[in-house]
C-alpha cells in the first residue's frame, strides 16, 4: 500500500500554530498601529514603534533559536513571552514614546 505524500501529522500541527501566531501577530500589530494613532501618535512615530516591536520580536526570536538548547526552550520561551507581557502592559498603560521604544528591545 503506497503512502500519500504530504505532511505528517506533527508538521501540520506545527504549520497550523505558526499560521495562527502570524496571524495574531497581524492582527495585533493592526489594532496596536490603531491604538497609538489614536493616542495622538504621528504616522511615522507609529512606524518607528511598530518597526522595533519587529525588531525586538526577530532579535528574541534568534536568542531562542541560539541559547534555548542551553537554557532549556521552555524556559527561553517564557522569558520571551514574559517579555511580551510586560511590554502589552506598558502599551496598556499609555506610557510615552521613548519607553514604547525601549520595551520591545528587551
Amino acid at each position: 500500500m503506497s503512502r500519500r505524500p504530504g505532511l505528517s501529522g506533527d508538521a501540520r500541527l506545527l504549520v497550523a500554530g505558526q499560521g495562527v501566531r502570524a496571524a495574531g501577530y497581524g492582527f495585533t500589530a493592526v489594532l496596536l498601529g490603531a491604538l497609538l494613532a489614536d493616542r495622538g501618535l504621528s504616522t511615522g512615530q507609529v512606524a518607528v514603534v511598530l518597526t522595533a516591536l519587529i525588531a525586538g520580536t526577530a532579535l528574541a526570536s534568534l536568542a531562542v533559536g541560539r541559547f534555548g538548547d542551553r537554557f532549556g526552550r521552555r524556559r527561553s520561551y517564557a522569558v520571551f513571552f514574559g517579555g511580551v507581557a510586560v511590554a502589552g502592559v506598558v502599551v496598556a498603560a499609555g506610557a510615552p514614546l521613548w519607553l514604547l521604544l525601549l520595551v520591545p528591545g528587551c
